[in-house]
């Protein structure tokens, strides 16, 4: 089933990792879905069509970049019995890593409430 693009709507195309990175020849086999139109995109399961997620677009890649630049440190650091960051971070990182990325953002959104309010 074709991803529809969830800024504008529009059935994305599937396109060999080079469309997307041409830098990158490492890349060039990958199968991603594209929404030309708005420059959105996500990559597909090894060895099928099925997206990893829904499609990214520039915003929300360069603010996932930005959280993996805080939580990566944190999320390989070694955990302590009373550590509930760490503990959230790696519930996180695996439920991100299971579904799609958006779920970064509603986690940070979470966290600078709590930052805010508390």
């Amino acid at each position: 089933m074709t991803p529809t693009c969830p800024y504008c709507q529009q059935q994305a195309e599937l396109v060999g990792g080079a469309a997307i990175y041409p830098h990158r020849q490492d890349l060039a086999d990958k199968r991603l879905w594209n929404c030309a139109p708005c420059g959105a995109y996500v990559g597909c399961h090894d060895g099928t069509e099925t997206p990893l997620g829904r499609l990214a677009n520039a915003e929300l890649r360069e603010q996932l970049e930005v959280a993996r630049a805080i939580i990566e440190p944190i999320a390989t650091c070694e955990p302590t019995d009373v550590d509930p960051i760490h503990k959230r971070v790696r519930y996180v990182d695996v439920q991100m890593n299971r579904t799609e990325i958006a779920a970064m953002q509603a986690w940070l959104d979470a966290m600078t409430k709590e930052t805010t309010n508390g």
